[in-house]
């Protein structure tokens, strides 16, 4: 199968193994990242041969390959106006502050020069040594 594949395309087998994937297409609209400027730019268009795109930037707009753009995730919908409303007036609020329980005493953390916790081995939880160091 491999060797029709190769055959199909006119390639040696060697040479197919070591062809990368095709680069997906960009359409306008689309953000992309531009790693040589360091910012971000939309897709206006397809700028001809072989793989080139016209991007715009805060800048002005940038012709680059498609190599040299990098494809930015979607920003999702969100409505914040909704979330950053006040509650509704049905939700009560507490007024009176909770009784807070008795602090019980917890036991130091004890930690490595490096600052990594030490955590006794679960066979050794039972037990109530505290080993001093």
């Amino acid at each position: 199968m491999f060797f029709e594949l190769c055959s199909e395309s006119g390639l040696e087998p060697r040479e197919k193994k070591l062809t990368g994937s095709p680069e997906t297409k960009l359409h306008p609209g689309e953000r992309v990242w531009l790693p040589d400027k360091k910012a971000e730019g939309t897709v206006v268009d397809k700028a001809g041969p072989p793989r080139s795109y016209i991007v715009e930037t805060p800048k002005g707009q940038l012709r680059r390959n498609r190599r040299h753009l990098n494809r930015l995730p979607e920003m999702p919908n969100t409505d914040t106006s909704t979330a950053l409303s006040s509650p509704s007036p049905d939700v009560q609020t507490a007024t009176s502050p909770e009784p807070t329980a008795p602090a019980t005493p917890v036991a130091p953390r004890r930690t490595t020069r490096s600052g990594r916790e030490i955590r006794l081995p679960e066979r050794f939880k039972d037990l109530s040594v505290h080993l001093v160091i």
